[in-house]
């Protein structure tokens, strides 16, 4: 499982910046800035060789990601 949050999801920074990076928030902006940095999902599948696996994750600028790895049972 792949979380990412980047400039399409979940990016604070982008709605701050909608909201002309005010620093004196009201309580139903804070909330709503918090309800949507929710970072985007995605699965993949990939199969390790020899007890490795190897991928490469390309980011954009701002980007990160979490992986979630699991074994095969």
């Amino acid at each position: 499982k792949k979380r990412s949050i980047n400039k399409e999801h979940g990016c604070i920074l982008g709605e701050w910046r909608k909201l002309n990076f005010e620093t004196k928030l009201e309580r139903a902006d804070i909330k709503y800035l918090q309800e949507i940095s929710v970072p985007g999902l995605s699965m993949e599948r990939l199969q390790a060789q020899k007890d490795k696996l190897i991928f490469s994750v390309p980011l954009e600028s701002q980007e990160f990601t979490e992986y979630h790895i699991f074994p095969v049972e």
